[in-house]
């Protein structure tokens, strides 16, 4: 007899002459009328409501006649019912800002251990956890080695932070079965709440000439606040969270009570760090949302929050003109030509690399410029992938690179935008023993797409010293 399993079904147990690998069983004699029992013990991991089937192939001969004969039959396995029994509860009505419970009840509904089971919450986008007794793992809550009939709880406290515009939230949970990579669904449940105002209005913006900052530039952060609660609000603090990069007073106590209707503000001062790397966040700016805590006169001993609409500053762009000279590239290639160190009454060619970044926003109307000192000439080669052709004046003996919009560069750095070209020197006895320069004057002028500043920036010299140039660095000093 040779058997075809699922691929799904874990054999527990089996009839002693049962070959596991070749999932075959032989007998060698069964007497007339002679029952043959196989006890076979397992588990069988899919979807609910998915049959699953095994079959049998049966080869045999009768005693007098030795003809091959065989039968196949087939056992259906219909997982009805799920092996884990699940129950989602939350509140009916839920207050912005005030703790509720989210709690599923769970309990292993089979005769044998379970080794995983994994639970998919949805929860609302401004849910807020206070805490859990189970952490979620790439979105799941993972049960492990249940045992029959062991049951549990997951218990998960949280506060919204805002009324969704629906006026209520739908919180689902999906509960899958584990058998290595494989996840099978077993239930799948959705619980509604209908979501309350708490009463209490807040709003927020900065007071200041632009709508922008600036490394160690300061601004006040204005809130608002209306209280429609019809009660007072005792034990008022406005809070404001600085994600990192702003500094300031992130806590004000200056209210003992707020009666019914009152309406005012509180201002917050906060500032820019001098070293604010620009690099490390996106043009969207640094993200504020200030909040309230307060406790109501008839209920003095339950915390609640109201919380302002997300507060996006923007942050100026800082942008960078990396220049740098070669000969060989980073992978050894030759670029240049002509000796190296250079030599008096011999033409050395080098190429030049300008390449720039910006962040957190994109520039527009970028201009690169630069200037060849005497002595150093226009070879007219050029490399540009992107923007206008490089444009050099014989008069001015400048170098210039125009392009409508440089998007912003994640991270301030390479890869990024950039042009190259090539120039050449030919140095002269009074030369020997000097380093020369190749390109002065070098700078960048664009506008900050998000914010209209016009931005400026210069970058050293460029030199024979090739300094970025592994295999060149050192051989800048004309022989």
């Amino acid at each position: 007899m040779k058997f075809e399993f699922p691929a799904s079904f874990v054999i527990k147990s089996s009839p002693p002459k049962f070959n596991p690998e070749t999932k075959t069983l032989t007998a060698d004699l069964l007497k007339e009328k002679e029952a043959l029992n196989l006890p076979f013990q397992g588990a069988v991991f899919g979807a609910i409501n998915e049959t699953q089937k095994i079959i049998i192939h049966a080869q045999f001969r009768e005693h007098k006649n030795q003809t091959l004969e065989e039968q196949i039959a087939t056992i259906d396995l219909n997982l009805s019912e799920p092996a884990i029994a699940v129950s989602l509860e939350t509140p009916e009505t839920i207050m912005v800002g005030q703790n509720f419970n989210i709690i599923v009840n769970y309990k292993n509904n089979t005769l044998s251990n379970i080794e995983q089971i994994a639970l998919a919450p949805t929860l609302p986008n401004d849910l807020a956890i206070v805490s859990n007794n189970a952490v979620l793992k790439d979105g799941f809550w993972i049960l492990e080695n249940l045992k029959p009939n062991q049951s549990g709880q997951i218990q998960l406290i949280g506060f919204l932070r805002s009324k969704p515009s629906s006026g209520s939230i739908a919180l689902t949970l999906q509960t899958f079965l584990a058998n290595g990579k494989e996840k099978h669904l077993q239930t799948s449940l959705i619980k509604y709440s209908t979501v309350i105002d708490n009463g209490l209005n807040l709003s927020a913006n900065p007071i200041n000439d632009k709508n922008y900052l600036k490394p160690g530039e300061e601004t006040t952060v204005e809130i608002h606040y209306q209280n429609k609660t019809g009660q007072t609000l005792k034990n008022i603090n406005f809070n404001l969270n600085l994600p990192t990069g702003l500094t300031g007073n992130t806590t004000q106590s200056t209210k003992k009570e707020i009666v019914p209707e009152e309406t005012n503000t509180v201002e917050f001062k906060i500032k820019l760090a001098e070293n604010f790397d620009a690099g490390a966040i996106t043009s969207a700016g640094l993200a504020l949302r200030p909040f309230v805590s307060f406790y109501m006169a008839d209920k003095p001993t339950e915390l609640l929050r109201s919380f302002a609409p997300t507060l996006n500053i923007k942050i100026a762009s800082q942008i960078k003109l990396h220049a740098e000279a070669r000969y060989f590239t980073a992978e050894g290639d030759q670029l240049g030509r002509g000796p190296i160190p250079p030599k008096v009454g011999q033409v050395t060619k080098y190429w030049i690399n300008w390449f720039v970044t910006t962040a957190p926003n994109a520039i527009k109307n970028v201009t690169l410029l630069g200037r060849l000192p005497e002595g150093v000439m226009w070879t007219n080669k050029t490399n540009v992938a992107e923007g206008e052709a490089i444009k050099f004046d014989t008069i001015t003996r400048s170098i210039s690179w125009q392009i409508d919009k440089l998007e912003e560069t994640p991270g301030n750095r390479c890869p990024c935008s950039g042009i190259g070209f090539e120039v050449a020197i030919n140095p002269e006895i009074e030369d020997s023993g000097k380093i020369l320069t190749l390109l002065n004057q070098l700078s960048i002028q664009a506008t900050d797409e998000a914010t209209g500043e016009e931005l400026k920036e210069s970058s050293p010299n460029i030199t024979t010293d090739l300094i970025k140039d592994d295999l060149a660095k050192g051989k800048g000093v004309v022989q």
